[in-house]
């Protein structure tokens, strides 16, 4: 899941499976639900800083790592838009991903969103800060944020002193399976078929 901690006010869940549509719908709840969840005023804006002139930020989401914190705190650092990224793996910008790019909706797609810091300086002017959060576990990471810093070496970033930054949360490795275990149980479109499975298998009268 995508959307607990602070989201957790507005019950805002993003899917499991990265297609443009869920996504849309998920990061809008999660956008909303951020807000609900700061309150008017509420935010966690560093005090007395000044945002870089040109920076992106690939937020590499793995889940339950506390990532939904580290969303809420990115959404609120002043001047900065945050997106999601849908990265189908094509290499290709789709019509639909051109048409999300120039309407500045909820979610980018990553190709078009590439194309663009490439070859469009004034893209790059009107748009100097982003935010972008990318799931660990659907796409490859590393390329990503291998492909962001070659477009920050190039123009028309570089003569911009555009900064490209990629990150991830980790976290100590048994509370992490624990952590996905209870919440594939608890939350997982499988669960019937856990139910079913448990009925197959009773416990023996040992209680093993």
């Amino acid at each position: 899941t995508a959307a607990r901690g602070a989201a957790a006010a507005a019950g805002a869940r993003l899917p499991s499976r990265q297609t443009a549509p869920q996504l849309a719908r998920g990061a809008a709840a999660v956008t909303g639900a951020a807000a609900l969840a700061l309150g008017p005023g509420g935010g966690c804006a560093l005090p007395s800083w000044l945002p870089p002139r040109c920076s992106y930020v690939l937020f590499v989401h793995i889940p339950k790592t506390g990532g939904t914190s580290i969303r809420t705190f990115l959404m609120n650092q002043p001047g900065f838009t945050y997106h999601m990224l849908h990265v189908d793996g094509s290499g290709k910008c789709s019509s639909r991903g051109r048409s999300e790019l120039r309407e500045q909706g909820p979610v980018l797609h990553w190709e078009c969103l590439l194309q663009q810091l490439r070859t469009n300086g004034s893209f790059v002017d009107e748009r100097p800060r982003l935010v972008l959060e990318v799931h660990g576990g659907f796409s490859n990471s590393t390329r990503l944020a291998k492909q962001l810093r070659a477009v920050a070496a190039a123009e028309p970033l570089a003569s911009r002193d555009c900064v490209a930054t990629s990150f991830a949360l980790v976290r100590e490795p048994a509370k992490f399976v624990t952590s996905n275990l209870h919440d594939s149980f608890k939350h997982s479109w499988f669960k019937h078929e856990f139910k079913q499975l448990a009925a197959l298998h009773p416990p023996l009268p040992d209680g093993t």
